[in-house]
């Protein structure tokens, strides 16, 4: 789910982007790098709105944040060339700059951030005694998604294009909600079984 959020999947859009906004790989670095330390500057307030709302509204409106930024980003060389075309005083360069560097932000605070904290806060919330091996369970499953995530990636930016591709992974963040009510976020342990997986019995 956080896949797009993550380095591993922004790097199959890298030269797309380099080639669609016309920025030096220098200059496209840099934005990535303030997008990411912004993002994790403001994660500790981030948990603090985990804490206060719990696991399920926090991944619902992260992955909302996800699906909007990705759709955003999909179109951001056309509205920097509109705002540059607007603001003629203002360089290219500048405007398509500043609109990366608020994609990132957005793009690393939701998907990398938000979503990957909520899950592992959830592993806390289902397992005790068994943390530890369910850890390395999603270990698993999360190499192997991120092993196969560029494959993926590239050939539907080579089917469909970047822009769109982008948009479509923004859409299919909207089928997280239905993820969130198989019950691993809407409820709690004690609803359906005890915590590591173990239905309460009566000794």
């Amino acid at each position: 789910m956080s896949t797009p959020g993550q380095t591993i999947g922004v790097s199959a859009f890298t030269d797309h982007l380099l080639a669609a906004t016309g920025l030096p790989r220098l200059q496209l670095s840099n934005a990535y790098f303030v997008g990411t330390l912004t993002s994790g500057l403001l994660l500790p307030y981030g948990g603090v709105l985990l804490d206060r709302f719990g696991a399920r509204m926090t991944a619902f409106f992260a992955s909302i944040g996800l699906a909007l930024t990705l759709c955003y980003l999909s179109f951001s060389d056309r509205l920097a060339t509109l705002i540059s075309n607007k603001l003629a005083i203002v360089p290219y360069s500048t405007v398509v700059l500043f609109i990366l560097v608020l994609g990132f932000v957005c793009l690393r605070f939701s998907g990398q951030g938000m979503l990957t904290m909520t899950s592992r806060a959830t592993i806390g919330k289902w397992f005790s005694r068994r943390r530890g091996f369910f850890s390395g369970i999603t270990g698993v499953f999360l190499a192997f998604g991120f092993s196969i995530a560029p494959l993926t990636m590239s050939s539907l930016i080579d089917i469909f294009g970047w822009g769109t591709d982008l948009a479509n992974y923004g859409s299919s963040c909207r089928y997280w909600y239905g993820y969130d009510r198989m019950g691993f976020l809407s409820r709690s342990p004690g609803r359906m079984r005890s915590i590591d997986g173990w239905k309460k019995r009566n000794l």
